[in-house]
């Protein structure tokens, strides 16, 4: 296992945000220089779609998601689209040189493996090989949970974590959805695919992907999760991890940056 020296990270819940404010808090803490690892939950008000970074809008049903209001949200990591629901969201802003992003994802599984394990929640750590057709923009895996990432957090075979991560100048950012419940798989109602490819989608889903209601009988409430996770992430990185608010010059900067993840500057982009 890699060793680590860190400084104390900095820790923080917030509450349910709309898409383009946690992409954008995401990013803007991922750039920051000279500031401590940081690490943050967070969930989705009102529910949203997020696609990944080289993922063309062009697969999403506009139309289904405004009319149900879903927001639209292009995440700055890779990977397929999501349906941000019944699910409690990580974020780990590592300020790091000395560790691959396939140590760190490996880390990261394994402090929420030991943080699910306290609340009865078993799961194994996978190392799978990606897929490269899969992870492809032009791939027809157009869901996270229905493509293979470089390592795969699993309950009894299927996956309960879909991670993503980035390399920053200063940093790493992996994020990633803890799931709660299975409204995640509603994800095919918001694509623009054949119903075939849906039924088939839907199966894939309910073959590939559990979740934590489920594993335990009983709605889960995020809350539950997180002094266990926080205390789980400072055991395996062995740090202090300490209780910080985001500043209020960092939400001016990020209400600022919010435009460059809303759905019409999306589109914008992708037309230029």
């Amino acid at each position: 296992m890699v060793s680590l020296v860190l400084n104390n990270w900095g820790f923080s819940t917030t509450a349910s945000s709309s898409g383009v404010f946690n992409m954008a808090l995401d990013d803007q803490i991922a750039r920051q220089k000279n500031t401590p690892s940081f690490l943050r939950f967070y969930s989705w008000n009102p529910y949203a779609v997020s696609i990944g970074y080289h993922q063309s809008l062009t697969i999403i049903n506009r139309d289904y998601c405004f009319e149900n209001g879903v927001d639209i949200v292009r995440r700055p990591t890779g990977g397929r689209a999501i349906f941000h629901s019944e699910e409690l969201t990580y974020s780990l802003v590592l300020r790091q040189e000395q560790i691959t992003l396939k140590e760190a994802y490996m880390k990261v599984h394994s402090a929420i493996a030991e943080g699910l394990a306290t609340v009865g929640v078993q799961s194994d750590l996978v190392d799978t090989v990606p897929n490269r057709s899969e992870l492809s923009p032009k791939s027809d895996k157009t869901s996270c949970f229905t493509a293979s990432a470089r390592t795969e957090l699993e309950s009894d075979g299927r996956k309960i974590v879909g991670s993503a991560g980035k390399k920053y100048p200063n940093s790493l950012l992996i994020h990633g959805s803890i799931l709660l419940g299975d409204k995640h798989k509603e994800i095919v109602d918001y694509l623009n695919i054949s119903d075939d490819r849906k039924r088939s989608m839907k199966h894939e889903l309910d073959l590939k992907t559990n979740n934590l209601s489920d594993i335990l009988g009983r709605t889960v409430d995020p809350m539950e999760l997180i002094i266990p996770l926080r205390d789980s992430f400072s055991r395996e990185f062995q740090i202090t991890i300490d209780e910080k608010e985001i500043s209020e010059r960092m939400l001016r900067t990020v209400k600022e940056q919010e435009r460059k993840f809303e759905f019409s500057q999306l589109v914008e982009t992708e037309l230029a």
